[in-house]
C-alpha cells in the first residue's frame, strides 16, 4: 500500500519562499553579516581603549591641575566685605589623602585673611543633603543672612554676590535665586556635548518659563547648585524643614517644600557661572564633587 501525499498549492508556496529565505541568509551570512559583526567587534574595543584613556586623563588632570583648588579659590575670590563674609568647605569625602590636599589649599587662603572653615565628618550619613544640613548647623552659621552653595566644580565671577543678593533685599517673599550654568568643558567628548544640551534645555525652557510666569521650578542643588536662601529666624531652609535625606532628590524635595510654604524664586538668565561637566562616571567624578 502506497501513501499518497497532497499538498496545498499554498504551503508549496510557504516552503518555496522559506527556502529562498534560508538560501538568501547562507549568501550574505559569510560575505556581509560576519564583517560587519567583525568591525563592530573592533569599534567597541576601541571605544573601550578610548575610554580609559580618557579615564586615566581625567585622573591625571585632577590630581595635576587639582580641580578644588579652582573651585576654592573662585570662591574666595568672591567680592564682597571681608568681615561679612564666611567660606565654608563642605568636605565629605573619604580619601584621606584628598582631604589633607583641600584641607592644606583652606589653610592657604586663611593665611590670606580669607574667613575660611573647613568642615569634614566622621560619617557621610545623608550624603550631600546630611553635609549640607550639619553645615548649616554650625554656631557661626546663625550670624548670616544669606547662603549661597556651589559645587565643587563651579567657578563663580568675582561680582556674582554683587549681582544677586539685590533681588533678595528687593523682595522679602523670594528664597532663591538661581543662575544659569556655562560649561567650559562642553566640547571635550561626546558625553559632555549631549549634558551640554539636556541642561541647556532645562535651563532656557523649563526654569526660564517657570521663573518668568512666576510659577514653580525646582532649583539645582544635586548636582551642581548655586542658589541663595533669606537666612533669619523665618528663612525658606528651615520653614521648609531643612534639608532631608529621605530621597536622592534632596533639592527638588526641598525646593517643593518651600513652594507650599510660600516662598518665591526667581532664575536670572543672563548671570552665569562656569561649571565642569562630568565627562568620566559618577563614581569616578566623585573624586572632585566630593
Amino acid at each position: 500500500m502506497r501513501n499518497l501525499i497532497i499538498e496545498e498549492p499554498e504551503a508549496i508556496e510557504a516552503n518555496d519562499v522559506t527556502h529562498s529565505l534560508s538560501q538568501a541568509w547562507r549568501c550574505i551570512r559569510l560575505p556581509l553579516i560576519v564583517p560587519l559583526l567583525r568591525l563592530a567587534i573592533i569599534i567597541c574595543a576601541i571605544m573601550s581603549v578610548m575610554l580609559f584613556i580618557e579615564r586615566v586623563y581625567m585622573a591625571t588632570v585632577i590630581f595635576c591641575v587639582k580641580v578644588y583648588k579652582l573651585s576654592i579659590g573662585a570662591a574666595c575670590g568672591l567680592s564682597w566685605l571681608a568681615d561679612r563674609f564666611i567660606i565654608q568647605i563642605l568636605d565629605d569625602s573619604t580619601n584621606e589623602p584628598l582631604r589633607e590636599m583641600v584641607e592644606l589649599e583652606c589653610h592657604k587662603w586663611m593665611e590670606k585673611g580669607v574667613n575660611v572653615k573647613y568642615e569634614t565628618r566622621g560619617n557621610r550619613n545623608g550624603y550631600k543633603a546630611g553635609a549640607l544640613r550639619e553645615g548649616l548647623q554650625k554656631e557661626y552659621v546663625k550670624d548670616c543672612e544669606f547662603v549661597v552653595i556651589f559645587d565643587a566644580d563651579f567657578q563663580p565671577d568675582q561680582d556674582f554676590l554683587w549681582r544677586t543678593i539685590p533681588y533678595l533685599l528687593k523682595n522679602p517673599e523670594l528664597g532663591l535665586v538661581q543662575a544659569r550654568w556655562k560649561f567650559v568643558n562642553a566640547d571635550e567628548c561626546l558625553m559632555t556635548r549631549l549634558q551640554e544640551m539636556s541642561l541647556d534645555y532645562h535651563f532656557s525652557v523649563e526654569q526660564e518659563v517657570g521663573s518668568s510666569t512666576c510659577s514653580f521650578f525646582g532649583f539645582n542643588g544635586r548636582q551642581t547648585g548655586h542658589f541663595y536662601f533669606i537666612q533669619d529666624p523665618n528663612n525658606q531652609i528651615i520653614d521648609a524643614g531643612r534639608w532631608k535625606d529621605r530621597t536622592t532628590v534632596e533639592d527638588m524635595d526641598l525646593a517643593v517644600r518651600a513652594s507650599l510654604k510660600g516662598w518665591k524664586f526667581i532664575f536670572v538668565g543672563d548671570l552665569a557661572v562656569s561649571i565642569l561637566i562630568p565627562s568620566i562616571n559618577t563614581s569616578d567624578s566623585s573624586v572632585y564633587r566630593d
